[in-house]
């Protein structure tokens, strides 16, 4: 333990006259991306044979002053993407199928820098010196040091999915396959940091590249002590202390990572649990003011841990909730470029359903077809409660009972409960219907096919799923209470109101 301390705090010490050189308020030359021919890209991290784990981040995220950035190159050709950076320098993080974390590349400005694979890994070229040094450390470590060229027993303990035989393996031995890779991938951590020291000690210059690779295993190695309850507590007050007076310029830093780690459990793991009959959702309205409220961090990375939340209040919470901590938000930061990223993937929801509605298709019992956006229309004057479910989902299906005692108490009452299978058997659809009673209700419907541009537009990835809409055809909450919850009987009288 000493020893894993002590090249840490080797490596921090040693990264902060380039980090306050690098960083300056002048403008950068543009960097070019050429992504040469790569192999389609299909987000699968690993196929188990009842289970596929997908990956829904982008190919490529740039990462430059910590802001992200994603993109998809198009495959088998040659892409080009030019670049404006804020900064001398920009994290390119590469995913590819199969692997559970990403390739960093540490790009200076005014580089240009090609992608091309070989031998199913990717390699990178660049035209700068500052660059070219370390910039395939993580592609050539793979495969000396682990039998997995694709994931390091690092990944391998964050995603057990990688070695389990099948859902049920992973299910019910998840602790145990964490704790089998724990020491492994400690090791690995190790061996990566004693390795970019022996380079250090013998070539007596930290290149930015190599700088950078030691602040992501430093942080690596601290994030998993921490979860093992193995970093001592001295340790842990030092990496704190450090970076709330002293923030790390680099484009992205890892220990972002690691202090998420310590907020889970700081913040988010003593915060108000929702419960319900089929999940239990984290408050994360609460999340964000214990956090808010957190003294042993600075602001800046105050501001990035409050937007996280703030997207977990967005993709859970409604409009209101969002509005309101989007302006506590704003207040605090005063981050244009961010308060207006939640705007466009939150806010302006309602203007994505206008737009995208047509293309969502629904089939009632006698085969009549409509738009969502005439049930919209036609329902207009009312609430509008809608459920996604399918027959095979066993939550949706264990809250139709609940769903009947809910429209029974706002029975003769101006709303409208419209219940969308995403069933593809229309015969499953209909002897659901008949056994959970639903088949007698006006709104009942199966989509005619499965992709729109609306549902991606609420990102419906799981069932059961529910909408709320206003009397004006306003979507106000995305990601609605469930029939059993306890929220949901006054939410809707709180709208019936209005």
């Amino acid at each position: 333990m000493k020893a894993t301390l002590l090249l840490v705090f080797l490596f921090l010490t040693s990264t902060k006259s380039f980090c306050q050189k690098a960083f300056s308020s002048v403008s950068y030359p543009k960097i070019v991306l050429i992504f040469d021919s790569l192999p389609q890209y299909h987000n699968v991290i690993y196929p188990l044979p009842d289970l596929t784990v997908n990956d829904s981040h982008k190919q490529v995220t740039i990462f430059d002053n910590f802001y992200e950035y994603g993109y998809n190159p198009l495959p088998l050709v040659k892409d080009t993407l030019t670049y404006l950076p804020k900064n001398q320098f920009i994290i390119l993080s590469f995913r590819y199928d199969l692997t559970a974390s990403t390739i960093d590349y540490l790009i200076n400005s005014g580089d240009t820098l090609t992608i091309s694979f070989f031998n199913g890994l990717p390699y990178a070229k660049s035209r700068s010196l500052y660059s070219t040094s370390f910039l395939n450390y993580e592609v050539q470590r793979r495969g000396l040091t682990e039998n997995n060229i694709n994931n390091n027993a690092y990944d391998i303990y964050y995603h057990p999915f990688l070695v389990a035989k099948d859902l049920n393996d992973l299910i019910n031995n998840v602790k145990k396959i964490k704790d089998d890779w724990y020491e492994r991938a400690h090791r690995y951590i190790i061996n990566e940091l004693s390795h970019l020291e022996k380079y250090r000690a013998t070539n007596e210059v930290f290149t930015p590249p190599l700088l950078f690779l030691q602040d992501k295993f430093t942080y690596q190695l601290a994030k998993l002590e921490f979860e093992k309850h193995k970093l001592p507590v001295d340790s842990l007050t030092g990496f704190l202390a450090r970076n709330k007076n002293d923030t790390l310029n680099f484009p992205y830093s890892y220990f972002l990572v690691f202090l998420e780690a310590i907020s889970d459990s700081v913040n988010v793991m003593q915060s108000k649990i929702l419960y319900s009959a089929n999940k239990n959702q984290i408050d994360y309205r609460d999340v964000y003011e214990r956090t808010s409220k957190w003294s042993a961090i600075n602001d800046f990375y105050k501001k990035l841990l409050l937007f996280k939340y703030l997207k977990q209040i967005g993709d859970v919470f409604s409009t209101s909730d969002l509005q309101k901590y989007l302006a506590k938000f704003k207040k605090f930061s005063n981050d244009t470029l961010l308060v207006n990223q939640i705007k466009r993937e939150y806010l302006i929801v309602e203007d994505l359903v206008s737009k995208g509605s047509d293309s969502l298709v629904l089939i009632n019992e006698k085969s009549q077809s409509l738009t969502f956006r005439s049930l919209l229309e036609m329902n207009k004057g009312k609430v509008i409660y809608i459920d996604f479910w399918a027959s095979w989902c066993i939550p949706c299906r264990r809250e139709m009972k609940m769903a009947k005692q809910l429209r029974n108490d706002f029975e003769n009452q101006d709303i409208a409960f419209v219940y969308i299978s995403l069933d593809k058997s229309r015969s499953d659809w209909m002897e659901a219907v008949n056994v959970d009673g639903i088949n007698t209700l006006e709104h009942n419907y199966i989509l005619k096919k499965s992709s729109s541009s609306f549902l991606q537009s609420i990102k419906l990835e799981s069932i059961p799923r529910y909408l709320l809409f206003d009397k004006q055809g306003t979507l106000v909450h995305k990601n609605a209470p469930e029939p059993s919850s306890n929220e949901v009987v006054e939410l809707l009288k709180k709208y019936l109101g209005k």
